[in-house]
This record gives C-alpha cells, structure tokens and sequence, in this order.
C-alpha cells in the first residue's frame, strides 16, 4: 500500500552443488538428506514410493538464477518459483545408493510396514529423518494436493539464458557420494 516495490522468491528443495556436489556443512538440519539418511539405516523404501518423484534444486544453480532475475528486475514480475522441474524417480534414486555399497530394498508396505513397527520398538532414532512422514498405521505418507508450477519462472528464466539440467545419474552419484564421505549416511 506504501508503494513498496518487491519480489517473492519460493525456492525448491536445495540440494548439492551440480558442479561438485558438496553439500550444506549441517546436512542434519536438511528434511530431504535427513529421509534419505533414513531410508539407509533402515534398508528399505516402500514400494508405495518408489515411483515417485523427486526434485532436486542445486544450490549453486539456484543461486544462479536468483541472480539473475535480481539483476533484470521488472517491476511487474514480482512473484518466482525457482525450482528444477526436472524431476528424478525413487527407484533411480535407490539404484544410485545401491551402487555406493549400500543395500536398500524396495519392499511391500506390508514389509515396510513391519519394519518401521521393528525400529519403532528397537531404534527409533533411525527414523528421524521419516518419522513425520508416518502415519498411525505405520504407512509412510508423501502426498501433496498442491499443484505447483514454474511455468512463468521458466519462461522467465530461459530469456536471461539460463535453463534446469536435467538430474542425472552423474549428479546423483556426487550428491549421495559427498553424504558418504562426510559419514552423513
């Protein structure tokens, strides 16, 4: 009302650098790290969730494009959704973890089901990163009714040059290899 000129920025879900794929130095603090982390401990994702998919918003390229907008400002473009719509699969995500040496298993819900009630009872701590997600019936819930788009974004973006990689296995492999190295997962 006073005239103030502003832009909104909703950001995706950082992670790594796509360059070198070095991560936050406190990736405990991350929700996203933090159920992957969990996923490890307790060897295993539903197959409730293996065909879904994910986002990946690298840090560095984030950064890019926030930038970039700052620097051609428009006044009447005030509202931006800077995420990589380049979606990644559950099950190429655990492919990526399996070939790190780790064993996770796409198992049953009934089978996952089970599972979570073992660590509930035994080590819940392994859970952290997913123990949100859970719900009374032991089912681990990712659903979201809210359709986000960045279509405007996007369009914005691709005139300053700039566009999402896709995420691939390359990019993957450095993200979960950096979480191993610093003993995250």
């Amino acid at each position: 009302n006073s005239g103030l000129e502003a832009q909104i920025f909703r950001i995706g879900n950082i992670t790594s650098r796509y360059t070198d794929g070095k991560f936050q130095i406190n990736p405990t603090e991350n929700s996203f790290a933090n159920r992957f982390k969990s996923f490890v401990n307790i060897s295993a994702v539903p197959n409730t969730v293996s065909n879904a998919y994910l986002e990946f918003t690298p840090v560095d390229l984030c950064t890019k494009a926030f930038i970039l907008i700052m620097q051609n400002y428009i006044k009447d473009c005030s509202v931006f959704h800077l995420y990589n719509d380049n979606y990644v699969c559950m099950k190429n995500i655990v492919k990526i973890i399996n070939q790190l040496q780790y064993k996770i298993s796409i198992v049953s819900n009934d089978e996952f089901k089970n599972i979570i009630n073992y660590f509930l009872n035994n080590n819940q701590a392994l859970l952290s990163g997913i123990i949100n997600d859970i719900d009374d019936n032991n089912n681990l819930v990712y659903y979201n009714n809210v359709e986000i788009s960045s279509t405007f974004t996007k369009k914005y973006l691709e005139k300053l040059n700039f566009s999402w990689p896709e995420i691939d296995n390359k990019y993957l492999k450095k993200y979960f290899k950096y979480l191993k190295e610093i003993n995250f997962i």
